[in-house]
């Protein structure tokens, strides 16, 4: 009996090590976890706009095999991963899962009725761009016209140095009583707003991107490096350096 446990051990093992051994020599870094990272941060906070410059699904010669009989099948089965994924992200943005679940379930109910290869790759695009769409509606729908369109201010000009009078005169309201209705609203107020969306922005630049953090610190408008440090470790909770060591794309 031990016998037979043992060999069931060694016949599991050497499933597991000759099918990594297998990959490793046929396909070069199929799963790209840094690309999965991207797409999943940008419908997690539903930005719609960057969603169309990426190539939802890898060419052919890219893709890892998940289905000896048919390349199709095996394009359907990333997709459904995919799609799984996707409806998670969407969920930690804000999504309400009676949303998202049903999502889910449809579009790979609907994939299954797809045969042509353009099809289901159109099909992946559309069920990303559809999450990424209810994330942002989801968002938007918490907040007045007025503070909407700030925060759509802010996002769109955060490399510039923009302040507090810039936006209240954008949407036609007088500084203080924006001050107000913002703070009423977001719970925060615009300074602290737009503090977090500039170090938000600084990690994507940290993590996509091998750009120097003094010239990060640059672009985003702070002119004391020091006191850029400062702020980003108080809200992240590490310093810049150190967060992007975390996410292994340091320069070496």
């Amino acid at each position: 009996e031990n016998s037979k446990l043992i060999e069931k051990s060694y016949i599991k093992e050497k499933f597991t090590t000759t099918t990594i051994s297998t990959q490793h020599q046929t396909i070069d870094f199929p799963y790209n976890r840094l690309f999965e990272k991207k797409i999943l941060d940008i419908i997690k906070e539903g930005r719609v706009e960057e969603l169309n410059e990426f190539s939802i699904i890898q060419d052919e010669e890219e893709a890892s095999l998940l289905s000896k009989s048919s390349y199709i099948r095996s394009v359907k089965n990333h997709i459904i991963t995919l799609i799984t994924l996707v409806s998670r992200a969407s969920i930690d943005g804000g999504l309400q899962a009676n949303i998202a679940i049903p999502l889910h379930d449809g579009f790979i109910q609907q994939l299954e009725e797809l045969n042509r290869l353009d099809d289901i790759r159109n099909f992946a695009g559309d069920a990303l761009h559809e999450f990424t769409k209810k994330v942002n509606q989801n968002k938007n729908d918490y907040f007045s016209k007025t503070i909407t369109s700030c925060k759509n201010f802010i996002c769109l000009n955060i490399y510039e140095n923009i302040s507090h009078s810039d936006i209240a005169e954008k949407v036609n309201l007088s500084p203080k009583y924006l001050s107000i209705l913002f703070k009423k609203e977001v719970g925060m107020t615009v300074s602290d707003y737009i503090q977090q969306k500039k170090i938000e922005e600084v990690k994507k630049l940290l993590t996509y991107s091998n750009t120097p953090i003094s010239e990060i610190c640059s672009l985003l408008n702070y002119n004391d490096q020091s006191y850029f440090t400062k702020v980003f470790k108080k809200l992240v909770g590490t310093t810049p350096k150190q967060y992007r060591e975390r996410s292994h794309l340091l320069d070496k």
